[in-house]
């Protein structure tokens, strides 16, 4: 019978030791290793290759957590046409701005976040896809802006722009085929959710079609990199 109750103590003190949890310079942990203190290592092997995470300390709970620094697609990271094709007849005298393309997307940790487009513009007569022949030149310009961003992030704001004059000549491939206008931007951002819009400007003393998107590979990009 002693040698039973024996067994059943050692049973249960075994469990109660593989349950326990464990703290330094702390009575009453909260995990099972609460370190109250800082930590050194003397020594670690380099990680290689690109299967390894980072550990990061959550602010909030001071425990440790495995996060994934890796570049990371929110938008775009494919192959084909991102963009619709959209075209607005602009006045004499008046510029436009239309949205070519409206983009959500989440941050769940402060990101060095890369945002590209690429989208070809061509400017025509009005009403129609007729070359012009006045000789007086057009301004196409791509940007970007959040219509919807964390507190402190600017709105209706924007960046990253990039221009094409078209010199509207009959024979110009600038009006007749078109060519690729390009933004990009490097922003570092905190966590938090966004809405960002693809923009095309257009402006001319004279009247003319802004056509945007009309390519097969017009295309928008979104990276963000943890930090």
């Amino acid at each position: 019978m002693k040698k039973i109750k024996s067994t059943v103590l050692l049973v249960l003190s075994s469990t109660s030791l593989a349950i326990a949890q464990v703290g330094i310079n702390t009575a009453n942990p909260t995990a099972t290793l609460d370190v109250n203190g800082n930590m050194k290592l003397r020594a670690a092997n380099t990680a290689t290759g690109s299967n390894f995470s980072a550990m990061v300390r959550d602010n909030s709970t001071g425990e440790l957590k495995v996060a994934n620094n890796s570049p990371q697609f929110l938008v775009g990271g494919t192959l084909g046409d991102q963009i619709p094709t959209t075209f607005r007849d602009v006045a004499e005298g008046t510029a436009i701005t239309q949205t070519l393309g409206t983009y959500a997307f989440t941050l769940t940790r402060p990101s060095m976040v890369n945002i590209s487009a690429s989208v070809q513009a061509n400017a025509t007569i009005s009403g129609s896809n007729l070359g012009l022949t006045d000789g007086s030149a057009r301004g196409m310009t791509l940007s970007f802006d959040f219509s919807a961003a964390p507190a402190g992030i600017p709105l209706s704001t924007p960046f990253g722009s990039g221009s094409l004059i078209h010199l509207n000549s009959v024979s110009s491939t600038l009006v007749l085929s078109g060519s690729d206008i390009s933004a990009n931007s490097i922003l570092s951002l905190p966590a938090g959710n966004y809405t960002l819009r693809l923009l095309g400007l257009a402006e001319a003393g004279k009247a003319f079609r802004a056509t945007f998107g009309r390519n097969t590979n017009d295309m928008i990009q979104i990276v963000a990199t943890p930090l």
